[in-house]
């Protein structure tokens, strides 16, 4: 080969490891981890407020558990507001990975215990409208989801709308019938129903009394019926 030709190929050469390195560099002055999650950085974005707002939840729940057992008013009064300072914490979380999902176009796995802890935290931040908004979102996306439903009719019960919470309470009875775990939730709606009753007969504070007493006398009767049931669960194996 000419010296000519030997010179002509190593410059061909040499230009194409210089090309190669400016290319390189190009990629390296923008991290691969960047390039590829440049679609779905908002979708991980949406992964770590939902993370931060499930452990915020549960400090908030700590946080309300040492609250009942404060001795003097003063530092139950702290407490309820430590409490709820950590709950609305929890909502915004929850709130951001929403906006980021939005952003994503993404409805991942947990989308469906998202609305329903939405749902929870403004619950217990006595905003029941749009704990019920929370809820009715779960719910489209698993009509069946049983913390959503029992969650609807907490909120349903806390604003009087009995007629509304007899068909949650139908729905999670006819669950029961499905899946054994339904009863918990039965009883626990039992529960917070007969205590509502027995504050509204209490109180009688403009609702209608004969209304109240009527879903009184059916909300023994259901507590009846559900410690008598015999419950899928307890049938003898085969």
């Amino acid at each position: 080969m000419a010296v000519d030709q030997r010179w002509a190929l190593f410059r061909y050469i040499l230009i194409a490891i210089c090309l190669s390195g400016l290319l390189l560099g190009s990629v390296k002055g923008i991290p691969r981890r960047d390039v590829t999650r440049s679609l779905d950085s908002s979708e991980v974005q949406a992964e770590q407020a939902w993370q931060a707002g499930i452990k915020a939840h549960e400090i908030a729940l700590e946080f309300k558990s040492s609250a009942s057992a404060a001795e003097s008013e003063k530092q139950r009064t702290r407490a309820r507001r430590k409490t709820n300072k950590q709950f609305e914490n929890a909502l915004n979380r929850y709130q951001d990975a929403l906006d980021h999902l939005a952003k994503a176009g993404a409805t991942p796995v947990w989308l469906l215990k998202l609305h329903t802890r939405r749902g929870d935290v403004l619950s217990v931040l006595v905003r029941h409208d749009e704990a019920l908004a929370a809820y009715a979102d779960a719910l489209s996306l698993s009509p069946d989801h049983l913390p959503a439903i029992y969650g609807q009719a907490r909120s349903e019960l806390a604003l009087g709308r009995t007629d509304k919470v007899r068909e949650s309470y139908t729905r999670l009875l006819e669950a029961a019938d499905v899946y054994g775990e339904a009863w918990a939730y039965v009883d626990w709606l039992v529960a917070s129903m007969r205590a509502w009753a027995s504050l509204q007969r209490m109180q009688q504070a403009g609702r209608d009394p004969s209304g109240i007493a009527t879903f009184s006398s059916w909300v023994d009767e259901q507590a009846a019926y559900v410690s008598e049931a015999v419950r899928w669960s307890q049938l003898p194996s085969d």
